[in-house]
């Protein structure tokens, strides 16, 4: 599975999300950004601030998917374990990387303090993607991308690197419909084994005391997804919502 062209798993860690305390804006974020890029996010999942946890899910992933996305955990304090989580699941060792070292420093000039340094403390192996466009680098381990948690932060390096994670581009087409989901799923189930290839979306609407449904088209082929989609324009012609 891991070998399986563009998937993606998506982990956010940090009992702040699970709480409810702090709302996640990085998985929407990554996962909108994946898809744009043809990448098949095919999990997302928020785990705790525990170092077993984030060490099994990690290495599930790592298993079944070509890139692994982890946001969250790897500050200096005491309940920053990513890092942690990352050597049990590959059973490596913790080293102080002297490259980081120096790079904490330089970031925060005079106001470096040694906790800072907790974050130079990785698993043997660690490699450093660098942009142009960052003074700090991306940190990476096997096929794991190893992202802060502060959503400001997230966002620039992932914009920074992004060209590394393209897909296959997927095309897309959206329908509205004044019909409720159970008065089109024969339709919809027809279509796409008419369509190979073809996935369509089915998302039931509730405005002004009556039902819609929005259905979202995809396929990597151009060509087939407008066949698709003037097929199913032709058999709702009478129930299209132009709004």
């Amino acid at each position: 599975m891991k070998n399986q062209k563009s998937t993606a798993a998506i982990i956010v860690i940090g009992d702040e999300i699970l709480s409810g305390r702090v709302k996640d804006e990085n998985s929407p974020f990554l996962i909108k950004q994946l898809t744009k890029q043809g990448v098949n996010v095919q999990t997302c999942i928020t785990i705790p601030d525990n170092i077993t946890a984030i060490a099994n899910t990690i290495y599930d992933c790592h298993k079944k998917y070509k890139w692994v996305f982890t946001a969250g955990g790897i500050g200096p304090t005491h309940d920053d374990i990513t890092m942690e989580g990352i050597a049990k699941a590959f059973n490596a060792n913790l080293i102080q990387n002297e490259e980081l070292v120096q790079l904490i420093k330089e970031l925060y000039g005079k106001k470096f303090r040694e906790e800072h340094l907790k974050m130079a403390i990785v698993p043997k192996g660690i490699k450093l993607l660098y942009s142009k466009k960052n003074r700090f680098p991306v940190l990476t381990f096997e096929n794991i991308i190893i992202m802060p948690g502060v959503p400001e932060f997230l966002k620039a390096i992932y914009i920074s690197i992004k060209s590394l994670y393209q897909g296959e581009k997927i095309h897309s087409k959206m329908i509205k419909i004044t019909l409720e989901e159970a008065e089109i799923a024969t339709l919809l189930k027809d279509t796409i084994q008419k369509f190979p290839g073809l996935k369509i979306g089915s998302y039931p609407l509730f405005r002004k005391s009556a039902f819609s449904v929005k259905l979202i088209l995809q396929h990597k082929n151009k060509e087939i997804l407008t066949s698709g989609e003037m097929y199913l324009n032709e058999k709702l012609e009478d129930y299209i919502n132009e709004e």
